[in-house]
């Protein structure tokens, strides 16, 4: 007779009266309680989870063949692109036995499967001691949120650099360098603000950073058997006033042949203008670090920066660098100028959002756009 073993499966209605049982169980780990109070029947868990629009409705068996977790991948409701975890659950018996990672990322595997680029997960600021698991496992807390966090693992074992690294390391939690601190993840890189995922096995890695604005790769970095390939965007400042120059950068490095053509194709978003466009080809030679800049300008057609919940205008790159398609965007915070009136003199200044002024008591306070 074969020894049973644990395992993660998609749900199936005849499950329905022990999903019942175990979201019933769910109650006593649930702030407030699970289900709004209302017991689970197994005519409950049919109505709910036999006509889900879900990618998954992923179960964890136990050894004793008993249903302990529950984890709802679901298309996004606003991003084509993106999905979300909607309940990750485990019953007191399963606390701390590691189905709660192993949920996680069988969602994430079939995430990537589908083609989706990002999965999301909104949690309650009470629930801090999961973080470090839901970041080791990709996801990233929105800075200014209250714990909403994105994961960009699917997206990144999809980009043609990244199929080839990993083709060689396929064990990419183990390979992903991380601290995980219970804090939001709010990192600069060279004046913007990104989430980074390293992977890394001896003398090989691969970085990816994310513009977390524009919710898209800005740079893509390749280490593999001693040769780099890497493409990186970035702004001069992530704070895009309308009016106001700002700078794109392109940069390229390639460690494969002696000198390459890169062709570009880069797509501006409504209101930008740019001083002088970008040339559609530049040559990248072996080892050499290749950059070229363009000033641009965005007026009042342009979108402004709403809040954190969604992604923002991006400038979209598109970089053929031989044989290899490399897709980046960078964005930021786009936002209009305000008037700022003196108390001690009777005229007004023109300031960007956000800055800082002074009150007649000598205290420092923010101006924010009320537009």
């Amino acid at each position: 007779m074969s020894e049973k073993i644990d395992r993660i499966v998609n749900y199936e209605p005849t499950m329905a009266k022990q999903a019942a049982e175990m979201f019933n169980e769910f109650n006593k780990l649930w702030p407030g309680g699970f289900g709004g109070g209302i017991p689970y029947t197994e005519q409950r868990v049919h109505d709910w989870l036999d006509k889900t629009s879900a990618i998954a409705d992923l179960i964890a068996i136990d050894q004793e063949d008993e249903l302990v977790g529950y984890c709802g991948l679901y298309p996004h409701w606003r991003d084509k692109n993106a999905a979300y975890i909607s309940i990750l659950g485990v019953t007191p018996k399963a606390k701390g036995k590691k189905f709660g990672k192993r949920l996680l990322l069988k969602a994430l595997e079939l995430a990537e499967e589908h083609g989706i680029f990002r999965v999301d997960l909104h949690t309650w600021s009470g629930n801090l001691e999961a973080v470090p698991l839901y970041k080791k496992i990709g996801l990233f807390w929105v800075p200014e949120t209250s714990v909403y966090m994105q994961d960009y693992i699917p997206g990144i074992l999809q980009t043609e650099l990244a199929k080839t690294w990993f083709e060689k390391h396929k064990d990419w939690y183990g390979n992903f360098k991380r601290e995980l601190h219970q804090i939001p993840d709010k990192q600069i890189a060279e004046g913007m603000e990104t989430y980074t995922y390293k992977f890394e096995v001896d003398n090989d890695s691969f970085v990816a950073e994310i513009d977390r604005y524009g919710w898209g790769f800005c740079h893509l970095e390749r280490i593999l058997d001693g040769k780099k390939i890497s493409a990186k965007i970035r702004l001069s400042s992530h704070e895009i006033f309308i009016g106001i120059p700002n700078t794109l950068t392109v940069i390229l490095q390639n460690d494969y042949e002696n000198e390459i053509e890169a062709k570009l194709d880069i797509k501006e978003f409504k209101g930008l203008k740019w001083k002088e466009e970008f040339p559609k080809s530049v040559i990248v030679k072996k080892g050499e670090l290749t950059q070229i800049s363009r000033e641009f300008v965005i007026d009042k057609s342009a979108k402004l920066f709403r809040d954190n919940d969604r992604a923002c205008e991006s400038i979209l790159v598109k970089i053929n660098l031989g044989d290899k398609v490399i897709e980046l965007s960078a964005s930021g915070k786009i936002q209009s100028a305000v008037k700022l009136r003196s108390i001690n003199e009777n005229r007004f200044s023109t300031a960007p959002v956000g800055t800082r002024s002074q009150d007649t008591n000598g205290c420092s306070k923010y101006n924010k756009n009320n537009d």
